[in-house]
């Protein structure tokens, strides 16, 4: 007769594997808990993990090796009403830990853009300004060259050619 888990999962509880009046053990009956599962539904959140309030769910497909999700996943899934696709980041603008205010993002690419024009408007005051990987400085893109994703000041670029030729 499996039973199961007594911290409400829906997991069958392994079996002792010997007794022990400790833990409660008898053995080769049903544990009352998988290990880990004793703590009280409350204290089920792990302290911030590089900013990041996790939640224990051993089933849920984001889920780490410790069965933990990070709780912003789980707020926004909540909202949407279905599980968020894999391939789905979410945006903190202002920090990791608050779990009020957040962008779902499409992609990472969409994400890395949040972040680069929040960059430049922190720096600018203009968040559609670009940096100069030269001079480090924010301009208006109509002031700027471009190559690929890079734009930059031509006379900048200009002088840091000139330096490197001299130094060859």
């Amino acid at each position: 007769m499996a039973k199961l888990c007594e911290c409400g999962c829906g997991q069958s509880a392994p079996i002792a594997p010997y007794s022990c009046s400790t833990k409660g053990w008898i053995k080769g009956e049903p544990r009352r808990f998988i290990h880990g599962h004793n703590l009280k539904k409350s204290f089920r959140k792990s302290f911030p993990h590089n900013g990041y309030i996790l939640i224990y769910q051993p089933n849920h497909p984001r889920s780490n090796n410790s069965g933990y999700v990070r709780e912003h996943i789980l707020i926004a899934e909540s909202i949407l009403g279905r599980p968020l696709p894999i391939y789905v980041v979410i945006h903190h603008p202002y920090e990791k830990a608050n779990t009020k205010c957040f962008i779902i993002c499409e992609n990472q690419g969409y994400h890395m853009l949040l972040h680069q024009r929040e960059r430049a408007l922190r720096a600018s005051g203009h968040a559609s300004w670009r940096k100069c990987p030269y001079c480090r400085k924010y301009d208006d893109p109509k002031n700027m060259a471009a190559n690929g994703p890079v734009s930059y000041h031509r006379l900048c670029h200009a002088n840091y050619e000139h330096e490197r030729r001299s130094r060859q």
